[in-house]
């Protein structure tokens, strides 16, 4: 342990280089036998740590010369830290050794084998910084991760997603598996988990990039019926519409059927589309390839008729791209996502000197960085996870480069880089939903053995899909189910129950009248913070997630029926489904829009008074409060009439859930419509009792 003395400081100078550190730090810190040495350990037993002791005063007089690692240590300091003179300081250094699962994708920081710095101060830890350096500098022979690549234009940054890709081809069985195994949008696969391995989902159109030089593109007929075999590899573009898709010259790149004939003969002016477009085929030549799919161009915009065919080949289209581009940074077409990227989270990154001698050299002037780990990346924030078509866009592509705020990343099933081995830490907060076991299987032991998937799965891996989607914005309210309708039917390739149906976002997978299945999925209810105005137009029934705007939440966490914390038995149905149908706008669109649907159930209904307008308000029976209400909207709903329909119940534990519904105008007496969700309170069994005082009746919603 090395002992740096509170000594005067008067005696503390700064060194006149970068990084710049005080000479006490410089003698006693940053010397081969404290840092040097500390490094050496780690890069042969993975971790390691040094010790000083160190004083406030010296600490503080240093820091405000302008001393790097003294002001980092002084902003750790904390009001229980005063009076004392001294206090020890301790350096844990870490480095992944790969080892340990990463049982979900970003999961772990890359990449791998990145070292980690954590200060202690006094036994008790203050903080833990990623560490990092640039490509040049001498520190980089011993130090894993790099800095950040910004000048996405550069063809040296193609390169190194070039590498990032060919690297996953070459290693990453998962990711080979997924991609792409597909049946024939014609083709009757029935339930047979080969699904038609041979087969493959085209797109009708694409785009011919062709050379670099070359300054129009055009639009050609891909598949069978074109002049190219589906077998082709091409490359799909995920990005933001925004505001109506023209450059300044106000040249629209949307296909219609007044340009698609000329768009596929004459081709395109390349520069008088939006940047975004541009850019896609700056990249799609620069990966050395010539077909790209984006949906403005490739789609009809104008033609139901062409939507229709090409709507329901999107699960496959994306899943059956080369990669998928993702412009995540860009706010819409016309911004482009080339463009240098500016320091961010990471400009205050403190630089520190970095000293070990080897039998090669001593590492002089070499330095390192150090990234807070609370202070990353944030995915969630960039324009394109806003968007609810782009969810699915994301989730269906089994390769993607990204183009995010910072840097390029490469993202697949197995993991998500930054180009040019940048640090990239794990993903913070939801990252989505986890396709894996659709995509490819879940058997980690044997990642080419594809692994069945159980209803439960897949009841929640959909309720993690629409609970990520529904926060999401469209442009278009009437878009809500046809936007997530390639993930419904990802889905449903994977039940094995033949009549299994998808009701307006519900599933019904079980052949019991009583089914369990499709009562879970009517219990969705939304935080009262989140609360919208009810849409003016039709586009689901009442008792569907897709009838409402905003995020929606549907697996109920509370411990007396949540799957997994008590016995299947004690949960169960109080009522019984007697009709649940929806109508289809267009039939040849199995997972699309809904015109209309009707539930009809024989269940216990029974009058409260709740009101809704309320943040959390009671369900009140009488005198006693027997549970707590969920709004589904901002809706005014007259307190006094309200019902409340139990729907499940755990008798052991006197809880029960449902629906409030109030009475639909001129429809009848037994006609309603959903209007909240409740549960029991937990004082009262209540709602339970209310199953044996009053019989059931027949309902529809």
């Amino acid at each position: 342990m090395q002992w740096i003395h509170p000594i005067n400081p008067l005696t503390i100078s700064m060194n006149t280089t970068t990084p710049r550190v005080c000479s006490l730090c410089i003698k006693r810190v940053f010397t081969n036998t404290t840092f040097g040495n500390g490094w050496r350990i780690l890069l042969i037993k993975f971790r390691s740590h040094f010790r000083y002791l160190a004083s406030w005063a010296s600490i503080s007089s240093a820091a405000a010369l302008g001393c790097v690692w003294c002001r980092l240590i002084l902003s750790l300091r904390e009001s229980g830290d005063d009076g004392k003179p001294l206090f020890l300081v301790e350096v844990r250094l870490r480095k992944d050794h790969g080892d340990a699962v990463e049982r979900k994708q970003g999961e772990k920081a890359r990449p791998k084998g990145v070292e980690s710095l954590s200060v202690w101060i006094d036994g008790a830890p203050r903080a833990s910084y990623y560490v990092y350096t640039t490509p040049v500098n001498p520190a980089a022979e011993y130090v894993t991760a790099r800095s950040l690549v910004r000048e996405l234009s550069n063809p040296s940054s193609v390169d190194m997603a070039r590498a990032s890709l060919q690297r996953c081809i070459s290693n990453h069985l998962r990711c080979n598996i997924a991609h792409p195994v597909l049946p024939s949008p014609n083709q009757d696969h029935g339930h047979d988990p080969d699904m038609g391995k041979s087969a493959r989902i085209a797109p009708t159109r694409l785009i011919d990039c062709g050379g670099d030089e070359e300054s129009r593109i055009r639009i050609v007929l891909a598949g069978p019926s074109g002049s190219n075999a589906t077998e082709n590899q091409y490359i799909a573009l995920s990005y933001v519409w925004g505001s109506p898709q023209t450059n300044n010259s106000q040249i629209s790149a949307c296909s219609t059927e007044a340009n698609i004939t000329s768009r596929m003969s004459d081709g395109m002016e390349l520069h008088l589309l939006p940047a975004t477009i541009r850019d896609a085929v700056t990249v799609t030549r620069g990966l050395g390839l010539r077909w790209l799919w984006i949906d403005a161009i490739c789609i009809l915009q104008d033609s139901p008729e062409d939507k229709t065919r090409e709507l329901p080949k999107m699960q496959g289209i994306y899943r059956g791209a080369y990669i998928t581009i993702i412009a995540a940074n860009a706010n819409g077409s016309n911004e482009g996502f080339l463009q240098v990227r500016e320091r961010g989270y990471d400009a205050e990154d403190p630089e520190i000197p970095f000293t070990i001698e080897d039998t090669h050299q001593v590492t002089s002037g070499a330095s390192i960085f150090l990234s807070p780990v609370w202070k990353q990346y944030d995915e969630t924030k960039e324009p394109i996870n806003s968007r609810a078509w782009c969810l699915q866009e994301r989730l269906l592509s089994t390769r993607a480069l990204v183009y995010a705020s910072h840097t390029l990343q490469y993202r697949c099933i197995t993991e998500t880089v930054n180009i040019g081995d940048g640090l990239c830490a794990p993903i913070s907060g939801p990252s989505g939903p986890d396709l894996a076991p659709l995509l490819c299987g879940s058997n980690e032991e044997d990642p080419l053995q594809a692994s069945p998937t159980s209803p439960t799965q897949l009841r929640r891996l959909w309720n993690s899909v629409v609970e990520e989607y529904s926060w999401r914005h469209l442009t278009v309210s009437a878009d809500k189910l046809i936007a997530i309708a390639a993930m419904a039917d990802l889905v449903h390739l994977h039940f094995t129950n033949s009549s299994c149906r998808y009701l307006a976002g519900v599933w019904d997978y079980e052949e019991s009248p009583n089914t369990l299945s499709l009562i879970r999925g009517f219990l969705w209810f939304k935080d009262y913070t989140n609360r919208l105005p009810r849409p003016r137009e039709y586009r689901a029934p009442s008792w569907s997630w897709a009838s409402v705007d905003g995020r929606v939440l549907l697996e109920n966490i509370d411990d007396r029926v949540r799957e997994g914390r008590v016995a299947p038995e004690e949960v169960e149905t109080c009522c019984e489904v007697l009709e649940c149908t929806t109508v289809l706008k267009d039939q040849r669109v199995q997972f699309g829009e809904v015109t209309n649907g009707k539930l009809r159930m024989n269940v216990t209904v029974v009058r409260v008074e709740c009101e809704l307008a309320t943040e959390l308000p009671d369900v009140k029976w009488g005198n006693k409060v027997v549970g707590v209400a969920f709004a589904d909207t901002t809706e005014q709903i007259n307190r006094e009439k309200v019902w409340a329909m139990p729907l499940m119940c755990n008798h052991k534990a006197g809880y029960g859930e449902g629906l409030l519904i109030t009475p639909t105008a001129g429809r009848g007496d037994e006609c309603f419509r959903r209007v909240g969700y409740f549960h029991s309170s937990e004082e009262s069994s209540v709602v339970v009792d209310w199953l044996g005082l009053f019989p059931r009746r027949d309902v529809c919603i």
